[in-house]
């Protein structure tokens, strides 16, 4: 009945944590064996009535879904606020895994019932199958070969979800239509307008997986040497790895789109980079163990007029950050007493620090430079503060 039997790969299996999809996540429909990339993340989704479904919750022994927050177009999903479901696809010779919050796996349980387990048997194993009379792939259950995942409308059309039918053809006669694995092949980096230098747009960026840095954002990764900010950058075209934490800045503002990459990428910095990822977010808590003995920067306006890198919380302390952002962890010795790194002259290389707090009277200019007190004019540093001197 069947064209083709996709198997796959061992894969040492990781979760995703609380990790959800962003807004300009795109999605493409798998529809030949080369889409299926063992690691990669899949959300599950389905057309019925002429309206698209992604898989969005767990419903006892089913999923939800959405059908708005996303758009469609000739088989590709982008996301703006829907919150589909996320799977790591992982497998064996006899099948695959679908993974999803860190230690649940898709599984059939008994009749139309799907389960979550944490434990993996044949129950949790699936194939991808090609349909050749239907022209369209099907998610067969590996313990039983009739048993395939259909979205299925339940409640006189108010509700829809996923769930198993056994009997194919009746299931394809009354015109149910089979889930579909949609394969994420790019990100969204959006800059907002207000982080700015007065010529480029700057944010900072992480993601799970690697991605190519596109032609239109400059993509850094950075140390501290000396008490500045010294800037790595990557090429056009050069994959970064996943995890790693980034700078990135373009001269427009607004969303910029990225393509992931399976491939591993190489840090420019390597472990010099004090950059560090906040994955799906982050606490203070995690922060602070992740980094300990360190002070803690992020990337803002300070007082809406200075772009740089300066303190998130009191005294350099560690502090909360959304998903698919960068902080700055600097060793306290390197850090001394700095508040923050002012970035005043639009370049990517060799930012002068901003004096922090001192508590002896001196001024300093934005370029982090000691400047007498009849000579200060303009935006200055005193005590740590900032001054304007008229």
């Amino acid at each position: 009945m069947y064209k083709h039997l996709i198997s796959f790969l061992s894969l040492l299996l990781t979760g995703l944590g609380t990790a959800s999809a962003a807004s300009g996540d795109t999605y493409v429909k798998v529809t030949q064996p080369s889409d299926l990339v063992v690691g990669g993340t899949y959300i599950l989704a389905a057309t019925y009535s002429g309206k698209t479904y992604v898989a969005s919750g767990w419903s006892s022994t089913r999923f939800s879904t959405q059908s708005t927050g996303f758009s469609v177009d000739e088989g590709t999903i982008i996301i703006s606020t829907a919150s589909p479901i996320l799977f790591t696809l992982g497998g064996t010779s006899i099948g695959y895994t679908l993974n999803y919050d860190e230690t649940k796996y898709l599984g059939w349980n008994t009749s139309t019932q799907l389960k979550e387990s944490t434990t993996v048997t044949n129950s949790e194993k699936w194939t991808y199958n090609y349909d050749n009379s239907r022209n369209t792939f099907l998610l067969i259950n590996v313990s039983s070969t009739d048993r395939i995942l259909f979205l299925v409308d339940v409640v006189s059309g108010s509700k829809t979800f996923f769930y198993i039918q056994s009997n194919t053809d009746k299931s394809f006669s009354s015109g149910l239509p089979p889930a579909n694995l949609y394969r994420k092949i790019g990100s969204a980096i959006t800059l907002s307008s207000a982080c700015t230098d007065g010529t480029k747009y700057y944010g900072t960026y992480s993601n799970e997986s690697a991605f190519v840095v596109p032609e239109d954002l400059t993509v850094s990764e950075i140390k501290v040497v000396d008490g500045k900010l010294t800037m790595g950058n990557y090429e056009t075209g050069a994959v970064v790895p996943a995890n790693t934490g980034v700078m990135v800045c373009s001269s427009a503002a607004g969303a910029h789109s990225v393509a992931l990459s399976s491939e591993a990428g190489s840090s420019v910095l390597g472990s010099e980079n004090m950059l560090r990822p906040s994955g799906s977010g982050i606490t203070a808590e995690a922060m602070a163990d992740a980094d300990a003995g360190c002070k803690y920067y992020r990337l803002t306006m300070h007082n809406n007029e200075t772009l740089g890198f300066y303190w998130g919380a009191a005294d350099g302390a560690a502090f909360a950050l959304g998903a698919n952002k960068a902080y700055l962890a600097v060793p306290t010795g390197d850090a001394a007493r700095l508040a923050g790194f002012g970035m005043t002259d639009g370049e990517a290389t060799g930012i002068e620090a901003v004096a922090g707090e001192t508590g002896n009277g001196e001024t300093y200019n934005l370029l982090g430079q000691r400047v007498t007190a009849d000579r200060a004019k303009g935006i200055v540093i005193r005590n740590g503060k900032k001054r304007v001197v008229k």
